[in-house]
């Protein structure tokens, strides 16, 4: 777990961080993450976006479509972001 820690500044480890994460009984330590408020830099976007998956699977279409508006303002050049916020 600390080499996810090491590099989550970055966009590979915010990815595998976000994947390790994406285990059902680590939603709370995803939304700690995001909402924490230590700037996240690039990865932020990344970041809401795989918290915006695990509220959909929840079956909180509202919230997840919160994080990926912020998501896409985030990173407004992301068409994948706004991919996913139609399908939200």
């Amino acid at each position: 777990m600390d080499f996810l820690e090491f590099n989550r500044d970055q966009p590979t480890g915010a990815y595998r961080l976000g994947m390790f994460e994406f285990q059902p009984t680590r939603i709370a330590e995803r939304e700690a993450r995001v909402r924490d408020g230590r700037p996240m830099g690039p990865v932020e976007p990344a970041l809401r976006s795989a918290l915006a998956i695990a509220y959909s699977l929840e079956g909180r279409p509202a919230d997840a479509a919160k994080q990926l508006r912020e998501a896409c303002r985030l990173a407004p050049s992301e068409a994948q972001l706004r991919f996913q916020l139609g399908l939200a």
